[in-house]
């Protein structure tokens, strides 16, 4: 799994030759990663509990109570409607963040209600599971949030907590300090992935090489085999060589892009990667295998530039 929006954002014309001798697929509505990969291997889909998912993949621990994420979140006010921008790592200085989340369970939280953090993203735990958004902050980045909330009945103690949230937010003095960097305020946070972690069962699944923690908990709900993105194909190959799902880092940019395509283009034509499936963040996966060389006279498809990385 690569972290690019589209294969317009491979610009070497000699790498968009080479994905274009593979069968192309290109999926519909944007989905977290996690079910691209699921998909891609043939394994059963969460219906819900992601959250819990990912927290599990940070903590190494299963959790036994019902979460929600609650990611620190900036809604722009765009003329008649509003969008959300998710923050990355580098815009949620971690001291902010724990400050944050001990403010947030000061205000709001009770011995049924918690709010917790670990590393730059933040958690809901509750006695009193509610209704949550369908898709991650990275999904709906850039994108108006209404199509993917709640609504009805079941939105009610959503919506009453999220408005409560965003009037105390609006006065954090954490985004005063936030302005004085150029970093976006934090007027909300995103809850979604809501709902309790699966039962762990063991499953054959092939050894996961990933930093993400959401695909992480998978494999750990799965007890199957994961480590560390190690920097290269190569190592995991290494590694796993009869088979593995590697997720490369968030880096994919520049040379760095370059350079991955590159080894796989390698390691698929001297045989030692005998088959490969790469899904592109955006819903977009190619198949190649070793003869795909063969088919030169394909053209390269018209397909969509922009950015959409996560």
């Amino acid at each position: 799994m690569l972290p690019v929006g589209t294969l317009g954002n491979v610009s070497d014309p000699a790498h968009r030759r080479w994905l274009a001798q593979g069968r192309l697929h290109e999926a519909g509505p944007l989905q977290e990663g996690l079910l691209q990969v699921l998909d891609a291997i043939g394994q059963p889909v969460p219906r819900d509990g992601l959250a819990a998912l990912r927290l599990w993949g940070q903590s190494g621990a299963r959790p036994d109570a019902w979460i929600a994420a609650a990611d620190p979140v900036f809604l722009e006010a765009v003329l008649d409607r509003v969008r959300l921008h998710a923050l990355g790592p580098d815009e949620l200085p971690l001291p902010q963040v724990q400050l944050l989340f001990a403010s947030l369970q000061d205000a709001f939280g009770d011995e049924t209600r918690t709010f917790v953090s670990i590393e730059t993203r933040g958690y809901l735990h509750s006695d009193e599971p509610l209704a949550a958004a369908s898709a991650s902050a990275e999904i709906v980045h850039l994108r108006e949030p209404l199509g993917f909330l709640p609504l009805g009945q079941s939105a009610r103690a959503h919506d009453a907590l999220q408005s409560e949230m965003q009037m105390y937010l609006h006065a954090h003095p954490i985004n005063d300090d936030r302005q004085g960097a150029g970093l976006p305020p934090i007027n909300s946070l995103w809850l979604w992935g809501s709902g309790t972690a699966p039962t762990q069962v063991r499953r054959h699944i092939p050894p996961l090489f990933c930093d993400e923690p959401l695909i992480t908990g998978y494999w750990h709900s799965c007890t199957g085999v994961s480590a560390p993105w190690p920097g290269s194909i190569e190592a995991c190959l290494d590694a796993a060589g009869d088979g593995f799902v590697a997720v490369t880092d968030s880096h994919w940019v520049g040379e760095h892009a370059s350079n991955v395509l590159e080894e796989l283009r390698k390691l698929l034509s001297s045989g030692k990667l005998r088959q490969l499936t790469l899904l592109f963040r955006g819903g977009l996966s190619v198949e190649l295998r070793r003869h795909h060389v063969l088919r030169f006279w394909r053209r390269v498809p018209e397909l969509p530039t922009g950015i959409e990385s996560l």
